[in-house]
């Protein structure tokens, strides 16, 4: 898959709207360009159908996870490197 010139595009998906607003305050100030979607299911379908460079997941959303959003992505997306980010606290388990 080719990547589109200009900024890199992310997508950040949680259900906590505070996040979305955060993470895009965020990673616009560093000039990327930010998606966001509150809905899970939403968010996968952009995740599978869209060309972006990072995806951040929240592993713990209700009716659909982040790791279960991962894993339909990887399964379709091989293009795709994976990185995971927990909690110092080690509280994000299976990870």
């Amino acid at each position: 898959m080719a990547i589109a010139a200009g900024p890199a595009r992310v997508l950040v998906i949680d259900d906590e709207e505070v996040n979305l607003y955060s993470c895009r305050l965020i990673l616009e100030k560093h000039g990327l360009a930010v998606d966001t979607d509150v809905d899970p299911f939403a968010g996968r379908e952009r995740a599978l159908s869209g060309n972006y460079q990072l995806i951040l997941l929240d592993v713990c959303m209700p009716d659909l996870g982040g790791m279960e959003i991962l894993r339909d992505v990887r399964e379709r997306r091989s293009d795709l490197a994976e990185h995971r980010l927990g909690r110092p606290s080690g509280e994000a388990r299976g990870l």
